[in-house]
């Protein structure tokens, strides 16, 4: 009787933690060191918490664990929770729904399934061919598996549609190229898909990051490495720490300082000692005031915009340089780039830093308004500033653009500024770059040649 009755306990246990499921990527293609897609699926849950452990360390240096923690509204009957992470390379990752009571679900995740390898999708009926094709990892999808959100898109190289499936949304079409997803239609598609066939009037249209073709045979384009251009840019923002105050001050009071000391400890008086000691205290005083620096804190905040068209990804960073180590909040998703612990609560991460280090904070990817707009022989600055260090590869500098201004491409001499260093040379030509403080805009062309 009792074995029955335990066995009907873990039978209902076991029913309850099948109640919601977690899905990452897309079907189940994780792209590891990118943004990747989450899905909660679940069913009639109390307000929950989806609590997700990374472990990104090694068996040489320990764990070294990432948290994310979502907060999950009440729900009746299927409820539906979607979001983006990223997720690094890992050697252990598990995930729980919890409540104040009890563990609702739970599960983990196989690193055999990550890879950091980018992924195309095919949206079609006949798939093999376009896997065959592609000569690459691809997976393929329905289309309503594809998000309005452009960080789900991080890790995604191309979209494949062929016209033999549904086709997929619009706005998610445009949020993927957009992130920098080559999206190819494949001529002939029928009339189900003629809203997004009206996104490339042209055998190539510019999107944000990417590009939306339009031709009968799958092709490629010139492949821009966004990563490495992201990761210039944060090399030439580093933050340098703050130079001590001059010594020579410090050693001519402390001069000075020895000398009364001595006088007053001749005279061998009481008052003598105590006005020793007074001066003791006020000169520690001061020296401590003197040598302590004026932010125990350095914030710089800086963005990369890259465009193509009216739309653009922008990419923001936080680099903080602590003096004395601190625990910071970052009011917006995002990950660290040294890949040390951290953890995120909904859309707010908290961080600890410690004496005299610094740490780079990459922001989740979004989508904004281009600020600075390649059209046909002009260069448009869409921007509140002044633009400076203006420069077309293949052309040249031109003049600071004025906000709102538009000029025709003509060179000018001028010098490359450090900013651009190693940004420049994974771009085509006839991309444009300018900056205002630490924020830089790409414009890239239109004109990019297609290969076969």
């Amino acid at each position: 009787m009792k074995k029955g009755i335990i066995c009907l306990i873990l039978l209902f246990s076991q029913l309850v933690l099948a109640e919601a499921s977690l899905e990452l990527g897309f079907d189940g293609n994780i792209i590891a060191n990118h943004w990747n897609p989450i899905k909660l699926i679940s069913r009639d849950e109390k307000a929950a918490q989806l609590v997700l452990r990374i472990d990104q360390g090694s068996l040489r240096d320990g764990e070294n664990i990432v948290n994310y923690s979502f907060s999950i509204p009440r729900s009746h009957g299927i409820s539906i929770f979607e979001n983006d992470i990223y997720i690094p390379k890992w050697q252990k990752f598990t995930w729980q729904l919890l409540n104040e009571e009890s563990v609702l679900a739970s599960g983990s995740f196989d690193r055999r399934f990550a890879s950091p390898t980018k992924l195309s999708l095919i949206i079609s009926a006949n798939p093999s061919k376009w896997f065959r094709a592609s000569n690459e990892r691809a997976a393929n999808i329905a289309a309503n598996s594809l998000t309005k959100r452009l960080a789900s898109y991080d890790g995604i190289s191309k979209i494949i549609i062929d016209g033999t499936a549904p086709a997929p949304k619009l706005e998610n079409l445009i949020a993927a190229a957009t992130a920098g997803v080559h999206v190819s239609l494949l001529e002939p598609l029928p009339n189900s898909h003629v809203e997004i066939i009206a996104l490339a009037p042209d055998r190539i249209q510019g999107l944000g990051a990417g590009f939306i073709t339009k031709t009968a045979n799958l092709i490629n384009l010139q492949n821009i490495e966004f990563e490495k251009i992201f990761t210039n840019f944060v090399a030439n923002n580093s933050i340098k720490a703050p130079k001590s105050k001059p010594q020579i001050p410090i050693i001519i009071a402390l001069s000075i300082f020895a000398i009364l000391v001595l006088i007053l400890m001749r005279l061998g008086q009481n008052s003598a000692i105590m006005t020793s000691l007074s001066l003791s205290l006020i000169a520690t005083i001061l020296a401590w005031t003197y040598l302590m620096p004026e932010h125990l804190e350095i914030t710089k905040e800086q963005s990369l915009q890259i465009a193509s068209g009216e739309l653009a990804k922008e990419l923001k960073l936080s680099t903080i340089f602590s003096l004395r180590g601190s625990q910071i909040n970052i009011e917006y998703p995002g990950y660290l780039l040294e890949h040390v612990p951290f953890s995120q609560q909904d859309d707010s991460s908290q961080i600890i830093i410690k004496r005299w280090k610094d740490i780079n904070y990459s922001h989740k990817p979004s989508l904004s308004k281009a600020l600075l707009i390649l059209e046909d022989d002009k260069i448009i600055n869409r921007s509140k500033h002044i633009l400076s260090d203006v420069y077309i590869k293949g052309i040249g500098f031109l003049a600071d653009l004025k906000p709102g201004e538009a000029v025709i491409l003509a060179q000018e001499d001028h010098k490359l500024p450090k900013l651009y260093e190693g940004i420049i040379a994974p771009l085509p030509n006839g991309t444009a770059i300018a900056r205002y403080g630490n924020n830089v805009l790409i414009a890239l062309s239109k004109a990019q040649e297609l290969s076969q």
